[in-house]
């Protein structure tokens, strides 16, 4: 296996959802908080910023 695959058996996350998006400003989500959830996001075009409750601030941009 590869080593993605590696750490998220050793997570041994069971289940998916997937959804595909497209946004164009002005646009915001908020996510409910969820126990027991990994979460991944891929911006493939554009860039977008992630704000984490009231604390932390991300940024997001497809990988050059």
């Amino acid at each position: 296996m590869d080593p993605l695959s590696d750490s998220l058996d050793l997570l041994e996350l069971r289940g998916t959802l997937h959804f595909r998006t497209a946004f164009s400003p002005p646009w915001s989500v908020a996510v409910p908080a969820c126990r027991n959830a990994a979460r991944f996001h891929l911006v493939a075009r554009g860039h977008c910023h992630v704000r984490i409750g009231e604390g932390r601030h991300f940024a997001l941009a497809p990988a050059t």
